[in-house]
């Protein structure tokens, strides 16, 4: 006898419509209390609705790579927190990868361990590396639970290039020297090999609805 599947939860299609409604209502609150906030702040709603292309007069590709590694954080938070409503077994270390995708990628977004931490707030630009290595480690622990971890380790791939590209900056800075585009080359490859394993790792565990499959197909 096969042993029974594992259960996973149930989404009637007909929420679908009630949901989607409930989503565009979210957002639009959201874009509505950003606008608020930056009226009072004194900082204009096209700035804030508009492409930053168009708002500020800088090529249409400027950016065009920074951008790409944003996208593939959110393609990594979108693909672990999709597998997590799915498989309940492995929540914890999914949900961890979606929340340090979706921190990492806002940080690149806003500059906030660059610019918003120590230029507003006083925050060291070493603090946010500091929290964002705490919660890899927490990440890490989670994975390495799994009785059937031995391909795991492939995540030292994405996580080793990410290093290099945080050293490069703090060594660069150090030195007051300003090398770019060595930092974000490592730091995009990082974010690419990050989005592979996790959409790998994502799609095995749905696939299986096994808590244990290894990143390996077999």
């Amino acid at each position: 006898m096969s042993p029974p599947k594992p259960h996973r939860p149930h989404l009637s299609p007909a929420a679908t419509p009630s949901l989607v409604a409930a989503a565009a209502a979210g957002v639009t609150l959201l874009v509505l209390a950003v606008l608020f906030v930056g009226a009072h702040a004194g900082v204009s709603g096209a700035h804030l609705l508009r492409d930053p292309a168009a708002s500020f007069g800088y090529p249409a590709y400027g950016g065009a790579l920074s951008h790409l590694g944003v996208a593939l954080l959110g393609a990594t938070a979108v693909a672990a927190a999709f597998a997590a409503t799915l498989c309940p077994g492995r929540r914890a270390v999914l949900v961890m990868a979606a929340v340090l995708s979706s921190a990492i990628a806002a940080d690149d977004l806003f500059m906030v361990h660059e610019r918003i931490g120590p230029t507003e707030f006083g925050i060291p630009e070493e603090a946010f590396l500091l929290i964002y290595g705490a919660m890899g480690l927490v990440l890490l622990v989670l994975l390495f639970r799994a009785p059937e971890s031995q391909y795991n380790g492939t995540i030292f791939i994405p996580i080793a290039l990410m290093v290099t590209s945080a050293l490069v900056d703090l060594v660069s800075q150090a030195l007051g020297m300003s090398i770019p585009v060595i930092e974000d080359l490592f730091k995009i490859a990082g974010y690419g090999a990050w989005f592979a394993f996790w959409w790998l790792r994502s799609v095995q565990i749905v696939r299986s609805g096994d808590d244990t499959v290894s990143i390996n197909p077999r």
